[in-house]
């Protein structure tokens, strides 16, 4: 933009309010910096923020991707919000919780995403439902290609061409110069993929981390890191450039720990775990002019505290929203020395009802009580901040206490175990892809049907349908009631063609007979480790019109039946299509 156009953008930001750029990685561990003595890695553009910032050495997070991604948005913790788990209808937010893009907009920001969301793949549940006037990326927890992805621009899917960070910095940068030419403030989260697996990256950052002599896991991971760090660097050049950083706050941050096993700072636990090493993440602020340079705030700070904090430091109206968990720590991003109570921070536990009620843990300035399949752990942070030793026996007293503050917290919390319904029928959103990851298989995984991959996570699909016993179920949420048109994405071999069946909804049944094969390979990736070609396999999917039926307002049902299965096995099914006439 002109040297006019960005005095202006910087005036009227500045008087008014700042910018932000919120970035957010996905697996990256509190180890995985050179700032934090990674004896492999280089990541001066991460460590820079630091220097030219705070560093908020203590900063926690949930175990888990989807948990964190909530509890950020909202400034509440994750089961207060929904999100109880990672897939399923699980990682799904309240649709009616209040997020920082709601709050920014309703402030007169821009408001854009950009990458991994993990909180909703229907609208209103998707980032342009809670407050995020453009989103770039994918819903999902995950995408299978990092290379040429298919990526959702806008509501609309899109094969793109390149690597899924560099594409992620170019649409941020993007946004963020489109908004700053129009003088008007934005929030941009930014929330790259990397380096949650699979492990792809190209042969340039893969090959300088083998020949160092490590494992082809530690290499890719490292190799994606090390591109991320260069993104960033590209990200922030062009930021001083455009002279953005007088007036925009930054802030970088992880969702959670390592996947094992690698450099973790000698922290106990990965991802997944409730100990420092699964929710201690890196976590900088830098707003040049407001926040001393080089900065290092000891106190416990978390997720839940992002959101009031950036309230007060952009100077928003303060936002109707459910009671918070989080507490602004803008007086100590001010003053290091500034009043603030010690209190509780609680990790609250994600998974199956078992796991809910078999973990978690709970933190202040001195301790960590940690609950680990029913029993409990006591560390001394200050003293052994690496939990080498289990004092619970020398100090039963101050175990009781935080056992008894965090069995309270979550008693109080309803925890969502049944998955949310799928909404169907909003105005301006006539399309309903329902994956099949989202099913519920009868009898059950495994048994006469299953998925392309065990688990059924994100991308896969329904496959190995050798029984008409057998069965995928979804449930709805009809808002809008109509006529809807149903088509099945499928993939047939040849020697089962022929397969007949009938989709069911609310009560309704639509026959169909699969007459064309159609088996196409999957797509090819450079995957670099053991199984993930498996577990990451993508391919295209044919749409077949099936017929329409008529929906009401309220609960409703889809299953897919088989009712003859000539061949060895009865159709491969990736999605079935309700459009709303």
């Amino acid at each position: 933009m002109s040297a006019h156009t960005a005095a202006h953008a910087a005036e009227t930001s500045s008087t008014e309010h700042p910018n932000v750029l919120l970035i957010v990685t996905d697996d990256q561990g509190f180890g995985d910096l050179s700032l934090h003595g990674n004896p492999y890695l280089k990541t001066p553009a991460m460590d820079s923020l630091a220097d030219e910032g705070a560093n908020l050495d203590t900063f926690y997070v949930s175990p888990l991707c989807a948990p964190t991604r909530a509890s950020l948005l909202t400034g509440r913790y994750h089961p207060e919000v929904g999100v109880t788990h990672v897939t399923r209808r699980l990682e799904v937010m309240d649709p009616e919780e209040t997020t920082l893009a709601e709050i920014f907009r309703d402030n007169g920001y821009a408001t854009g995403a950009f990458g991994k969301w993990h909180n909703g793949s229907f609208y209103p549940e998707t980032p342009r439902g809670q407050g995020f006037d453009e989103f770039y990326g994918f819903p999902y927890g995950h995408i299978p290609h990092y290379f040429e992805p298919e990526i959702e621009d806008n509501g609309v899917w899109k094969q793109e061409h390149g690597y899924i960070t560099d594409l992620l910095t170019d649409e941020a940068m993007k946004f963020m110069d489109k908004e700053s030419a129009a003088g008007k403030p934005f929030f941009c989260y930014l929330a790259y993929n990397a380096p949650h697996t699979p492990a792809l990256v190209s042969d340039e950052y893969y090959d300088r981390f083998k020949a160092m002599g490590l494992t082809d896991k530690e290499a890719a991971i490292y190799g994606m890191i090390a591109a991320l760090d260069d993104n960033l660097a590209r990200l922030f050049e062009h930021m001083q450039k455009e002279d953005l950083f007088k007036d925009t706050i930054v802030i970088f941050m992880s969702d959670n720990g390592p996947i094992p096993e690698r450099y973790n700072a000698n922290l106990k636990g990965w991802k997944g775990w409730y100990d420092e090493g699964g929710v201690r993440v890196p976590c900088f602020i830098r707003w040049d002019g407001h926040i001393t340079k080089g900065e290092k705030l000891e106190k416990r700070l978390a997720h839940v505290d992002i959101l009031p904090t950036l309230v007060e430091l952009c100077d928003l109206k303060q936002p109707k929203t459910l009671p918070l968990d989080g507490q602004s720590f803008a007086a100590l991003l001010k003053d290091p020395q500034a009043p603030w109570e010690d209190r509780l921070l609680y990790t609250l536990p994600v998974g199956n009802k078992d796991r809910i009620e078999s973990y978690g843990s709970v933190r202040n300035d001195e301790w960590l009580a940690v609950k680990r399949e029913n029993e409990w752990e006591l560390y001394d942070l200050l003293k052994d901040p690496t939990q080498q030793h289990n004092v619970a026996a020398q100090y039963p007293d101050v175990l009781a206490q935080l056992k008894a503050a965090y069995e309270k917290r979550h008693g109080a919390i309803n925890y969502r175990l049944d998955p949310r319904p799928i909404p169907v029928g909003y105005e301006g959103h006539p399309l309903v892809r329902i994956e099949a990851h989202d099913a519920l298989l009868h009898p059950k995984n495994g048994e006469g049907i299953g998925y392309n991959y065990p688990a059924g996570f994100a991308h896969h699909w329904i496959t190995n349908w050798t029984s008409m016993d057998s069965y995928p179920e979804w449930s709805l949420n009809v808002v809008g009631g109509g006529t809807y048109d149903v088509a099945l994405l499928y993939c047939l071999p040849a020697e089962d063609v022929g397969v007949q069946g009938e989709v069911q909804v609310a009560g309704q049944s639509v026959a169909f007979k699969l007459d064309e094969a159609f088996d196409p390979d999957v797509y090819p990736q450079p995957f670099r480790l053991k199984g993930e070609a498996e577990k990451y396999a993508r391919k295209p999917w044919k749409t077949f019109p099936v017929g329409t039926v008529e929906l009401e307002p309220g609960p409703a049902t889809v299953r897919v039946r088989l009712t003859d299965i000539p061949g060895p096995m009865g159709m491969e099914l990736k999605a079935v299509e309700l459009r709303k006439r």
